[in-house]
């Protein structure tokens, strides 16, 4: 199915250079995200930076590394050790209720936390199902953010190893979810707190240093 602006919103990479845009969505005295159009991003894909509860706008950044696909990465560089500071890259041209993403992920660093997330059904920066995976647990749990509240569906422990590729995958149909790690299935879960369509997103948590090299969305609406 094509995104807003009429291509697949499949296999969408990161090896580009990213540089600071326009604002998008909002107005641009809010401080909490900010428009970073990857110029080299197949058909012109865009990504909106948010920060929980407007706190300063994440610090975003393509980086080099060596074992990603294209020898480049996407990653949230800030040092910042807030605990519950959430921050989310945002593909605004698709709003979706059901679909399913997966996204390609390698834990660098951090000390409060080393996590990965995808983020669906995004309508606000306090309103969203994300899933997570994470270093220091040693698990992948499902939450709903509800007015910047998060509260855990389900979950399951699984190793989550520093400094290697994995795979985190969330298909979310009607109030049915399924998470999936390392193209393994870990669990299904139901809830009907968000039902309207909304966008999908890349999360981190905290300090987290953590390269995504690649991100597949299919609608299934």
């Amino acid at each position: 199915m094509p995104d807003a602006a009429g291509w697949p919103v499949i296999d969408r990479g990161f090896g580009a250079h990213i540089a600071t845009g326009r604002q998008c969505g909002r107005a641009a005295s809010d401080d909490y995200y900010q428009h970073i159009p990857d110029a080299d991003w197949s058909r012109a894909a865009r990504l909106c930076f948010y920060a929980y509860r407007r706190r300063p706008v994440s610090a975003w950044k393509v980086v080099a590394d060596p074992t990603a696909t294209a020898e480049k990465a996407i990653a949230q560089t800030s040092a910042d050790a807030t605990a519950h500071r959430y921050l989310l890259a945002v593909y605004e041209p698709l709003a979706a209720t059901s679909i399913e993403v997966s996204a390609h992920f390698k834990p660098v660093g951090g000390t409060v936390d080393q996590a990965a997330g995808i983020a669906v059904r995004f309508l606000t920066p306090d309103d969203y199902y994300v899933v997570r995976a994470d270093v220091l647990e040693d698990d992948v749990p499902l939450y709903r953010v509800v007015n910047g509240k998060r509260q855990e569906i389900k979950g399951a422990k699984t190793k989550v190893s520093a400094n290697q590729w994995h795979t985190l995958g969330i298909r979310a149909e009607a109030d049915r979810f399924v998470v999936s790690f390392d193209c393994k299935s870990l669990f299904a879960a139901e809830d009907e707190t968000f039902t309207k369509p909304g966008n999908v997103a890349l999360w981190t948590e905290a300090d987290s240093l953590t390269h995504f090299d690649s991100i597949s969305i299919t609608p299934l609406d």
